[in-house]
């Protein structure tokens, strides 16, 4: 039984190390990765995630000659039934201004 209970001891403290890592990633504002930010502190320089008001994140872009965030909307359209044949396809929409951003999370 006291090695069952070792094991689980391990793991807990393994676990627990990893939540400490990620609780310490930060970028550039010192915030979480993934930490909503004020729409006024979005950079207009690279892709961001925004909130635009649909339950998810968009991936957002300034585009500076529109004066407006350009969003990615990426659509799959069943062809039948069987879902044998999608046509896929992305979608620009423009939004006067964000709700919210935050950087886009590294997968390293």
């Amino acid at each position: 039984m006291s090695e069952v209970i070792e094991k689980l001891k391990k793991k807990i403290d393994q676990q627990t190390d990893r939540i400490r890592k990620l609780e310490g990633a930060t970028n550039h504002a010192g915030g979480l990765k993934t930490a909503w930010k004020p729409a006024s502190s979005a950079p207009k320089t690279h892709i961001i995630l925004a909130d635009v008001g649909y339950p998810w994140p968009q991936p957002c872009l300034w585009d500076a000659e529109a004066g407006k965030w350009a969003t990615a909307f990426l659509n799959i359209e069943n062809k039948n039934e069987a879902h044998e044949a999608q046509n896929v396809w992305w979608e620009t929409e423009y939004e006067p201004e964000i709700k919210r951003w935050m950087d886009i999370p590294s997968l390293a």
